[in-house]
């Protein structure tokens, strides 16, 4: 991984083209996800709070 890293800080064209790719990658991804407007969202878990007085947690 360090040498990754140092690659890239020694190649900065590379490193701006890596990130460009992966940023217009990431565009065309988010183009293509299915979106819905008010989408259904179930949960599944029930939560119950009580307070029990001078007790301590």
């Amino acid at each position: 991984m360090d040498s990754f890293l140092n690659f890239l800080v020694r190649q900065k064209k590379l490193a701006l083209l890596f990130t460009l790719s992966i940023v217009v990658l990431g565009f065309m991804t988010l183009q293509k996800i299915q979106r819905d407007t008010y989408p259904v969202i179930e949960f599944d878990r029930l939560s119950i709070n009580t307070a029990y007085p001078s007790a301590s947690p």
